[in-house]
């Protein structure tokens, strides 16, 4: 897995249109996500609720990343600090237990306040959040292919992303805005962000509890 730079941002601001291919007439939006991980769904539904016109890009089949995919048992230390997507989320999932099996059943029992669900609710959850917002589009099994980039603002930033389908059709996206939720940072690797392979030694960030690494750079 990369290991991204810690100072790099993983939203960044594009140009407009025109670093596209030659002759290829790219999709338009607002705000592209590419990875429909539980991070990459919460940004649709932010960028959503503020107005956007938004599309998110999953690789694979299916979104909901491990949460609906197998990895359902969420990590977090006190409810008090559930808040935002997770809490509306959480609730749904309590309220999806609780219409099929009622309120007081083993099932909304065993969910903890809705912070636990099979996968295959966590994804029905999902969907329904994303359904909900009118201006958000979801596509999947299209993996992105390259990204190019262009002089903005001082810097390089991303222009547009092409994707390949599932079909094997080739399509190019441009947007204001890039995210990047995917777990791997395909799309910041593509657009040049420094990552590195493994982790970094202690020394590196003064990290005196991170695990010890043979020479201590990796």
């Amino acid at each position: 897995m990369r290991r991204l730079a810690p100072t790099i941002l993983t939203i960044l601001a594009a140009t407009s249109a025109g670093f596209a291919q030659a002759g290829q007439e790219p999709t338009r939006c607002g705000i592209l996500v590419y990875g429909a991980t539980p991070a990459g769904i919460a940004a649709v539904l932010a960028a959503a609720d503020d107005g956007e016109d938004v599309l998110l890009i999953e690789p694979s089949t299916r979104i909901g990343g491990l949460a609906a995919s197998g990895l359902s048992y969420t990590d977090l230390r006190t409810f008090e600090g559930l808040s935002g997507t997770f809490l509306d989320y959480s609730r749904r999932v309590r309220a999806f237990y609780a219409a099929r099996y009622g309120a007081d059943s083993p099932q909304v029992r065993d969910s903890l306040h809705g912070v636990y669900a099979e996968p295959s609710v966590a994804l029905a959850v999902f969907q329904a959040m994303l359904a909900e917002r009118k201006t958000a589009t979801v596509t999947t099994g299209a993996r992105l292919t390259g990204v190019a980039t262009g002089p903005a603002h001082g810097g390089p930033h991303v222009a547009s992303a092409t994707f390949v389908k599932s079909d094997g059709e080739e399509w190019t996206v441009s947007a204001d805005v890039f995210i990047d939720a995917t777990y791997e940072g395909d799309l910041l690797a593509a657009a040049g962000v420094p990552y590195r392979v493994g982790r970094e030694g202690r020394a590196e960030f003064g990290e005196s509890l991170a695990p010890e690494q043979p020479d201590g750079t990796l």
